[in-house]
């Protein structure tokens, strides 16, 4: 068998390069965990695994922005319920039940998911998370820095 190391020759990089997937800034370590993780399952085309973690995501994060929700409400009603304080526009609210469908079906139904879903999920659970996290995030940071720079 050859070795390469002995010929001389040695890897330096390998094309193309492998990509991590990425999650939106300011999710918390909890919830990035998962999205990774699910995300990670989309890149591998592992799409039945990829659509019930999105869901997980969602759920995981509506519950940390309405926490006076009581134990035992299903994710449809905690979608519903979300108080507008939270900043969940009703097109979030579509967003959230578009990625509890999508991940109730990929569960519950006989069929695959298909690559489309899994996108669409993905994608739905990309932006609530944005908007439920990033944005928030950036405006905090801009207070923080305008406070201590005395713009």
């Amino acid at each position: 068998m050859h070795d390469p190391t002995r010929s001389g020759y040695s890897l330096t990089r390998v094309l193309p390069c492998a990509s991590s997937p990425s999650c939106p800034n300011h999710v918390p370590d909890n919830i990035r965990v998962f999205y990774i993780e699910a995300a990670e399952c989309l890149s591998r085309r592992a799409y039945n695994a990829a659509a019930p973690l999105f869901r997980k995501v969602l759920e995981i994060t509506v519950k940390r922005m309405d926490p006076e929700c009581p134990a035992g409400t299903n994710l449809k009603n905690r979608i519903d319920r979300l108080p507008a304080e939270t900043g969940v526009t009703p097109s979030m609210k579509s967003w959230a039940h578009e990625i509890r469908l999508i991940g109730n079906e990929a569960v519950h139904e006989d069929e695959p998911v298909q690559e489309k879903d899994a996108k669409d999920i993905q994608a739905f659970t990309e932006l609530f998370l944005t908007y439920a996290f990033t944005l928030p995030g950036m405006l905090e940071e801009r207070r923080k820095a305008t406070e201590g720079g005395g713009a």
